[in-house]
């Protein structure tokens, strides 16, 4: 059974995730973050209903870090060019741009798969 707190949480971020979801329809990659912002979406989603999958809250934990890791050489530059900002326009007008937003939404998604996780010892 999962607490009520716990549904509050859950029910905040499914609709986060949705939301960050919606925001991708004109972006010109959207078709993959709407499907990544969507994975977490359902999850906590069907915590509301006293659904809990670990199996498949591990899986994506696993497949999203070896995702983000792929953004590594790409924080690396943006470190060493001076923490550019990524939130001045929304436009993106350079690539680094781009993918430090990317990769910034790889690590959300992560930390709350790691609260999904976590949720289990809770139980």
């Amino acid at each position: 059974m999962i607490t009520s707190k716990i549904k509050w949480i859950a029910g905040f971020l499914a609709l986060v995730f949705l939301a960050f979801a919606a925001m991708q329809y004109n972006d010109p990659d959207g078709w993959k973050w709407i499907i990544a912002y969507i994975m977490p979406c359902l999850l906590f989603g069907l915590l509301l209903a006293d659904r809990y999958y670990a199996k498949a809250g591990k899986m994506l934990l696993i497949i999203f870090i070896f995702t983000t890791l792929l953004y590594v050489p790409d924080l690396v530059k943006w470190i060493s060019s001076g923490f550019p900002s990524i939130v001045e326009s929304m436009q993106a007008e350079k690539p680094i741009v781009e993918f430090m937003r990317e990769f910034f939404g790889l690590v959300i998604i992560i930390l709350s798969l790691v609260y999904y996780r976590m949720l289990r010892s809770t139980d």
